[in-house]
Parts: structure tokens; sequence; C-alpha cells
């Protein structure tokens, strides 16, 4: 049951913003979950985000390995094996940004 906030916050209607106003948006991650969940897949949360068409995306990399890890998916996409996250293993545990968000930038 605690999914449901966050299922329903993905399928929520993006208002756009009035002249001179900015629209924040916040999207819930249940990270490892995404690939397990029927209702809130990493393929929902691609859609989401190319649904709403934000001008900046905020997520939970550590600042120094960003670099890093953005090269790593252009590299191999979404492949997590161990040889191919060898120096960044952490991302493993995110597959809404690995498999989603950092695809669509």
């Amino acid at each position: 049951m605690r999914a449901l906030p966050i299922v329903l916050l993905a399928f929520a209607p993006f208002a756009a913003a009035a002249p001179g106003q900015t629209t924040v948006a916040v999207l819930g991650a249940i990270h490892s979950g995404h690939l397990r969940s029927k209702q809130y897949s990493v393929a929902t949360v691609v859609e989401t985000v190319r649904r709403y068409r934000p001008t900046v995306v905020l997520v939970e990399i550590p600042p120094d390995l960003y670099d890093a890890s953005v090269k790593r998916v252009d590299k191999t996409g979404y492949r997590t094996t161990k040889k191919h996250l060898a120096d960044l293993v952490w991302i493993g545990a995110f597959p809404e940004l690995y498999r989603g968000v950092l695809p669509l930038r």
C-alpha cells in the first residue's frame, strides 16, 4: 500500500507554469523496486519524464561520480554486471537512473 502515493504522483497531471513562474514537480522513486513493480516500473518513470518534458532533472548521484556515471551509461547502456559497474557499483541500485533518466538526457 505504500506505493500508492508514488503511483498517483507518477500519473498526476502536470500544469504548465504561468508566465514568470516556475513549476516544480517531485517524482518519487522506489529504486530497485522499479524492476519488480508492475504499477511503477522504470517504463512508467520514463514515460512520466517524457510527458512532463522538464528543463532540469535533479537526481541522486554523488556529484563526484556524475560524469563517470553518464559515461558508463552511454558506453554500456543499462547493463549492470560487475564487469560494467566495477567502479560504479552504487548505480546498480538505481534503475530509474541508468535505465531511465540518464539515457533521456
